[in-house]
């Protein structure tokens, strides 16, 4: 808390009346104060000046009371800058290096970062100490000086050791310390501090008994202070979105304060949710971003929670003011609002000067007709420019329009800068714009905010507001209170001295996650959500804000998806001429519209062309759409036909000829018999006789199928069966004539041959003819048969016609080279050759010729070589076998004659 010296010397007084008796010292370089019970301490610029720069300054107070030996001070005002540093010694020497510490530090410090309980707070000389002095050092740099202080003195019979301890285990949510050095809480909204606290007592019992039982600990929370005896826990609840120092101090039994008090920082969340936009209808199947930030164009904007210790405020929304007064329906003033919650509890405004400026960015035609007041969060206030001042003076550059009663905005002209102010360092104009500008009838001065000139002074001092909380809100009440003018407020701040605020620290709760917990949702992003839905139907689509304390903020979106139709004509179609299709448009819809021009649901199609539809399925706010289109191809239908040689005898080979049109590319046949072929031009053969019915199917080249079907259409024919029996197969030349009986079937027509070429008849067409071989030998007999179809059959047999065996010897030759009867032989018939010998001896037994072979003969010589033998008689032996296989052996004489 800063204080004045112009506070200092309010405070001087009133305690000189209390006390007329005390005795007031100013530190010096070097001071000691040895009657120092009942003393007033400033700093060396004493009660009315600031302190000095580069001051190195102590002074020690000494009891002269013999029973109260040791001495306490009181902090009564506290003015020291953040560079500037008052310590406190608990000892008689000036010399830090030898002084006994209070509490557990070698030396405590007081500075404006230190939150201080004017009047309230005491240190007293430790009960070790045995001077019972307490010395007080000043230590100053070379700027930024301050008011300095206040301290009064008294004596008592001498305070032990306290000192407290805020338990970082045991408070929840957990303490936690930071790079920074300073320990810090992080809750959530609705989440209650459970803050675990105790005593520390490290001189108890040296001259009286201490516990948590017997001090009574004061808890500074920020925002409420609790006090009690015993006080180790205290439960509370922060408002959230601002930090809040936190003090645990203590006093025992004797009024002896903690030297050494614990601090940590609550840091509080709050939802970062400003605003949840309608979300526009959207079509199934459609990506559709939800988008999360801090820009107002988002679907779900947020901010992130920061506390930041300001002592200006600004309420930045433009607001129309109508003409006034007594207009129906309308009011004759305004209120807007700004509130404050950087200060510390119970902070109040003390002085004008508190208050460095309230500024406008405005503009009306004529200050005579308005009235500023401003009020504060008690509800004290203070008028700054009251009606009529300031006539026909305007503010800004508006436009004069004559205004009305209308409740509708006019047309806005250019705002300027008007200040009230009673800073004294600050430049004016006066007290109020009229004064300065009695007669003018142009536009007031603006005032320049930023270098604090042309500055007004408020109609009523701004000391009006002295005892106004600073925290919490104010407002600027404006009033039209006389007719015919309009403006434009575009923005105004209040602006609080910045010195009056504490420890300057500040914090940010970022968003950390964003969870959504809705079906549909494809991906998530930091920032968004992307939704392709697959039904139509209104859905809240939940979500949860995380933040960096891990604080979660639930809440949903809204949004009505219809079914985008769904046109699904699958591939190109293809089919032949006297065939067609329907086309189904999609479904869920409310019209159709197809590229024939009809508007039914379906249509049906027969010819080649390429069709679209056009489906719309709409709820009066969107229209989805879905288009889709095929290819319809017509092809003309296959002509199936063929032909066959297909009547004949059995096996009947059928050559199959395919006739169809137009271009085949595959076929089928079926000839009746179970046999079938996939080739253009088959060749069958029937091996059975009977009807078969034969079929063809074709594909054409584009698909087309067409199929024949014949009944009937192949009639293999029986082939006859040739066969016969002749009445012998074995004769002989004296009984040639041979019978034949046919046996064939199915045949009608009968042709002999019977293999004698020397016959005059070979030949016969008799059913059962008789043939009468020319001679002997073996005869090959064919029938061929004919059926009444033309079907042939043969069969062929062989008669052997056999010689009747004849063997005659003749019994002389004369090989005398006349030609005739040269050679001797035998003559046969129905001779076996092959078992055939001819053997000639002389009389005397002697071998003369033989032979083998049938038609050799004997020459009359020996071995039918060299002279000619005598004429005479010569043995013969003849073997001969016949046809029968019978032998036959012949032995006789033959006469080679002369």
């Amino acid at each position: 808390m800063s204080w004045c010296k112009k506070t200092i010397v309010i405070i001087m007084v009133i305690f000189a009346i209390q006390n007329s008796y005390s005795q007031s010292y100013n530190m010096g370089t070097s001071r000691r104060v040895a009657a120092g019970c009942n003393v007033n301490i400033y700093d060396n610029g004493g009660s009315g000046a600031n302190y000095g720069a580069n001051r190195n300054d102590t002074i020690t107070i000494f009891s002269n009371n013999a029973t109260n030996h040791f001495v306490s001070i009181t902090i009564q005002s506290f003015d020291i800058n953040l560079d500037d540093t008052l310590f406190i010694y608990n000892d008689s020497t000036a010399n830090p290096a030898q002084l006994v510490p209070i509490g557990s530090l070698n030396v405590s410090w007081l500075n404006n970062s230190n939150s201080i309980i004017v009047g309230d707070w005491t240190y007293t000389a430790n009960i070790t100490n045995p001077s019972g002095a307490i010395t007080l050092r000043l230590k100053t740099n070379g700027a930024n000086d301050g008011a300095g202080f206040f301290i009064t003195t008294a004596c008592s019979i001498g305070c032990q050791t306290v000192s407290t301890r805020i338990d970082t285990l045991l408070t929840t949510p957990p303490i936690h310390r930071e790079a920074d050095g300073f320990f810090y809480v992080n809750v959530c909204p609705n989440q209650q501090v459970n803050f675990v606290g105790s005593g520390s007592y490290p001189t108890n019992n040296l001259a009286y008994n201490q516990s948590n039982d017997s001090t009574t600990f004061v808890w500074q929370l920020g925002d409420t202070t609790y006090t009690g005896l015993g006080l180790t826990n205290v439960s509370h609840n922060f408002t959230p979105g601002r930090g809040y120092d936190v003090f645990l101090q203590a006093y025992d039994q004797r009024g002896c304060n903690s030297s050494t008090g614990d601090y940590v920082r609550i840091r509080t969340s709050a939802n970062p949710i400003v605003n949840i936009q309608p979300l526009p209808d959207i079509c199934t199947g459609s990506p559709f971003n939800i988008l999360v930030g801090a820009d107002l164009a988002s679907d779900i904007v947020i901010t992130p929670i920061s506390s930041i210790q300001q002592s200006s405020l600004s309420f930045d929304s433009t607001m129309f003011v109508p003409d006034g007064p007594n207009c129906t329906g309308l009011s004759d003033c305004y209120n807007t609002f700004v509130t404050f919650t950087s200060f510390l509890p119970g902070q109040s405004i003390t002085s004008a000067a508190d208050i460095l400026s309230v500024c406008f960015t405005m503009e009306h035609s004529y200050l005579g007709d308005l009235q500023f007041k401003v009020v504060c969060p008690n509800s004290q206030s203070v008028i700054t420019h009251a009606q009529p001042n300031g006539g026909s003076l305007y503010l800004g550059v508006p436009v004069d329009d004559g205004g009305g009663c209308s409740p509708d905005p006019s047309t806005a002209g250019t705002p300027w800068n008007y200040c009230w102010s009673d800073y004294p360092a600050y430049s004016y104009h006066g007290t109020a714009p009229n004064y300065l500008h009695q007669g003018q009838s142009t536009n007031c001065d603006s005032s320049n905010r930023a270098n604090h000139t042309n500055f007004y002074h408020p109609m009523n001092s701004f000391a009006g507001l002295v005892g106004c909380p600073l925290n919490g809100t104010w407002s600027i009440e404006i009033c039209d209170l006389f007719g015919i003018d309009d403006g434009w407020i575009y923005q105004w701040q209040l602006n609080l001295d910045p010195s009056l605020l504490p420890s300057p620290w500040s914090y940010t709760v970022n968003i950390d996650t964003i969870l959504w917990s809705e079906n549909y949702i494809q991906n998530t992003t930091d920032s968004s959500a992307i939704v392709i839905a697959t039904q139509g139907g209104t859905f809240n689509y939940s979500f949860t804000i995380v933040d960096d304390f891990g604080c979660q903020f639930d809440s949903s979106i809204t949004v009505t998806i219809v079914k985008t139709p769904l046109n699904n004509f699958g591939n190109d179609t293809s089919f032949c001429t006297n065939a067609s299709v329907i086309l189904y448009g999609g479904q869920p819809a409310t019209s159709y519209l197809w590229s024939t021009g009809e508007t039914t649901s379906q249509i049906v199609v027969n010819s080649t062309n390429s069709y679209w539809v056009k489906t719309t399925n709409s709820n009066g706010n969107i229209s989805c759409i879905d288009i889709d289109t095929i290819n319809i191809n017509v092809f003309p239908q296959a002509i199936v036909n063929y032909t066959a040689n297909h009547l004949g005898c059995s096996p009947l080979n059928a050559q199959f000829q395919d006739l169809s049109t137009p271009t085949i590319s595959q076929w089928l046949w079926t000839f009746g018999d179970g046999a079938t072929s996939n080739i253009s031009n088959p060749l069958h053969t029937y091996n059975i006789p009977g009807l078969y019915t034969t079929s063809l199917t074709v594909t054409t080249v584009d698909g087309c199928v067409g199929t024949k079907v014949d009944s009937n259409y192949v009639n293999v024919y029986e082939n006859p069966v040739a066969n016969f029996e002749p009445s012998t197969y074995r004769t002989t030349t004296l009984d040639p004539m041979v019978f034949f009986n046919d046996l064939s079937t199915a045949a009608t027509t009968w042709e002999w041959t019977f293999g004698d070429p020397t016959s005059s008849i070979n030949v016969s067409h008799d059913q059962n003819p008789i043939h009468t071989f020319s001679g002997y030998g073996i005869y090959k007999v064919t029938l061929t048969t004919y059926s009444e179809y033309g079907c042939v059959d043969s069969i062929s047999k062989f008669i052997n016609v056999e010689n009747t065996f004849y063997f005659w010897i003749p019994n002389s030759f004369s090989p005398d080279k006349n030609g005739v009867n040269e050679v001797y032989r035998p003559v046969g018939f129905a001779l076996d050759i092959t078992q055939y010998s001819m053997e000639i001896l002389d009389r005397w037994g002697m071998l003369i010729y033989k032979t083998n072979n049938y038609y050799d003969s004997w020459n009359g010589k020996v071995n039918n070589s060299g002279d000619r033998l005598k004429h005479g008689e010569y043995v013969y032996i003849f073997n001969v076998t016949d046809l029968t296989g019978k032998k036959h052996r012949y032995v006789g004489n033959v006469t080679l004659l002369r």
